[in-house]
């Protein structure tokens, strides 16, 4: 009998148990926006900026409450709380001080938003050096300055011999600690000569087909002591580029003519030229000068690839092959 009494006893807890055990675990979305205050948010409409403290948090919330979370935690801490937690002198206690736990929690976050920004900007830095080191070379890096262009975006500005002395480059850290820098462009922007003789060096090194050109994917630059003014092709060896696209210019595109090309381009230049991984690889047709039709490579292995097809509005030709899928094969 004792055992039976025990039995139902226990039955009888569990259903409080449970909903105990869910009341403190309802804090989590909480908790997540105060830390989110400290370790900041990444957001923007017309331009992206940091946030910490308050408008961290409220922004959390904002985003947990388009599926409903904090309403349905806070809806379920009143009834709980009050129907269970409140009847019991300990859980009432330990409601009391997680709750408190987290208020000052976020007080904290809001007195020192400004300092956790400056703590968020110097935690990068190191990742920053290593990532232009990576990208242009120590003595590049070496020979750099910097100057905060604005904390709340998280933007550096970059002062390099590669560059005309009153030109910077931008360094910005996005969301997730991600890296982006604007030398590459502010250098070819600089040197207007410098792409269409690099493309020409792609061409003869992977000896792509007369006819063709290529757009280049530029992922690093070994500047060493290269200055401005001084002659940029030295650069072309130590250069990394993926190429992301092959065009071609006609005076007639024809549906044959964009097959024969792409399983061309699929089967005897595809693997062996160094593709772009951040895009996907295209062919891009123009007939005198004016866009008429590209043809996308998606999802290749090791001997097929899907070619997906656009056909240019503004061309005056015809074709049949938008929108289509055709499997090429080597």
């Amino acid at each position: 009998m004792e055992n039976a009494s025990d039995s139902k006893t226990l039955l009888k807890k569990v259903p409080g148990i449970i909903g105990t055990v869910l009341f403190f675990a309802s804090f989590i979305p909480a908790v997540y926006a105060v830390y989110k205050g400290f370790t900041g948010v990444f957001f923007g409409l017309q331009g992206f900026a940091w946030f910490f403290g308050l408008p961290a948090i409220l922004m959390t919330f904002a985003l947990q409450l388009f599926f409903l979370i904090p309403l349905v935690c806070l809806l379920y801490q009143f009834f709980f709380g009050r129907d269970y937690i409140s009847k019991h002198k300990c859980l009432k206690i330990a409601a009391l001080i997680v709750t408190g736990i987290v208020a000052t929690s976020a007080l904290i976050s809001i007195v020192f938003a400004e300092k956790s920004l400056d703590i968020k900007y110097s935690m990068f830095q190191p990742k920053v050096r290593q990532y232009l080191t990576d990208r242009y070379g120590e003595e590049a890096y070496d020979n750099t300055t910097f100057e905060i262009a604005s904390r709340y975006e998280m933007i550096t500005n970059a002062y390099t011999p590669v560059l005309p002395k009153d030109k910077p480059y931008q360094i910005q850290i996005i969301n997730d600690g991600k890296i982006f820098d604007t030398l590459v462009n502010e250098f070819v922007a600089a040197n207007e000569d410098f792409l269409p003789s690099f493309r020409q060096y792609i061409i003869e090194k992977e000896n792509i087909p007369a006819g063709m050109n290529v757009e280049p994917d530029i992922v690093s630059i070994d500047f060493r002591d290269y200055k401005y003014g001084d002659d940029f092709t030295v650069l072309f060896e130590r250069t990394e580029y993926e190429i992301k696209e092959i065009s071609v210019d006609l005076e007639k595109v024809t549906d044959d003519v964009v097959m024969d090309i792409a399983g061309e381009v699929w089967k005897d230049i595809y693997s062996d030229i160094p593709v772009c991984k951040t895009y996907t690889f295209s062919i891009m047709f123009t007939e005198n000068g004016a866009k008429a039709a590209t043809v996308f490579f998606h999802n290749p292995k090791e001997s097929t690839v899907t070619a997906t097809f656009l056909v240019w509005s503004e061309w005056g030709g015809s074709s049949g092959l938008g929108d289509q899928k055709i499997e090429l094969t080597r």
